[in-house]
């Protein structure tokens, strides 16, 4: 499983304003277009599922809450409420524009254990057990 920052999350968007809509320098998280993820870890891997992970940011989770404070609870409890809403809703569960910030990439190699992929000027490199 691989976690990737989608390109059109609200995070994201709100990143990539910030810095001028320039390229990520070394140390900033390098979003991509879901169907473009799909796409490469399907040709380079192969059978390929997303699924919702998180919306708003890359690191909310629910077994986090108790430690955050109220706003960020809430934000926590508002991202966990889309991502349940997101299994009965095609624009929010990638079949539709993709809304979610950071999705969850499962996929089953066919014969090589180990690979790299290139994603635009980034690459992906994999080890499946």
């Amino acid at each position: 499983m691989v976690q990737m920052a989608n390109l059109f999350g609200a995070r994201t968007l709100f990143n990539r304003v910030r810095r001028g809509f320039r390229r990520p320098g070394f140390f900033e998280v390098r979003a991509y277009t879901p169907w473009k993820l799909r796409r490469e870890f399907q040709t380079r891997i192969g059978p390929t599922a997303m699924s919702v992970d998180c919306y708003f940011g890359l690191g909310i989770q629910p077994a986090d809450a108790d430690l955050m404070p109220l706003f960020e609870r809430t934000v926590i409890f508002a991202s966990e409420v889309l991502r349940r809403l997101s299994t009965a809703s095609p624009p929010l569960n990638g079949q539709g524009p993709e809304l979610v910030h950071r999705a969850r990439i499962v996929t089953v190699r066919r014969s090589s254990a180990a690979g790299v992929a290139r994603c635009g000027r980034s690459t992906v490199a994999w080890q499946l057990i």
